[in-house]
């Protein structure tokens, strides 16, 4: 990567495989769980070939996330689209080694320029203070985005993305 940023300020990919896993998406399968109960019984080779085959099913779905913990380059997850399901997708950006104020500057962009996606949820007992936020919750389901107040800019945010890299 250290070559890669020197011609290129950023590295963009999407932020996960798929759009975002639900919350009752298991991380391991029960099978593999199962099985790490045991795994003192395996020999060297099975025990990581078991551990490849655990993390796998999680691992599949943000594979473009592991660049960055592998390299230790900072990276920055925006929202920016929303599954028919209404499920989160968004991009991910990475930068150069201590270059996490480009990609702060580059979360501002988006965000001023109104490029969020966000979800927003209703509840079938909302809180008696309508002030209060509503936090995680069981009644909670996503229903649509929130519509930008700005206009889609197109065009010039190629240039602002060169000038706060340089």
């Amino acid at each position: 990567m250290i070559n890669f940023h020197k011609q290129y300020p950023l590295y963009l990919t999407p932020t996960t495989a798929t759009a975002a896993p639900r919350n009752d998406d298991p991380a391991f399968l029960s099978e593999d769980v199962n099985k790490l109960k045991t795994i003192e019984n395996l020999d060297s080779d099975q025990q990581m070939q078991l551990i490849y085959e655990s993390w796998l099913h999680g691992l599949s779905k943000s594979p473009f996330t592991q660049l960055a913990n592998l390299s230790g380059e900072p990276a920055i997850s925006l929202p920016t689209y929303v599954s028919s399901d209404g499920l989160p997708l968004g991009i991910q950006f990475q930068a150069a080694q201590n270059n996490d104020r480009l990609l702060l500057k580059i979360g501002d962009l988006f965000e001023k320029n109104g490029l969020f996606k966000i979800l927003t949820h209703t509840t079938k007992n909302p809180p008696a203070n309508k002030d209060t936020p509503i936090t995680s919750s069981s009644n909670a389901v996503p229903t649509t985005t929130t519509p930008s107040s700005k206009p889609e800019k197109k065009r010039g945010n190629y240039q602002k993305i060169r000038q706060y890299s340089r």
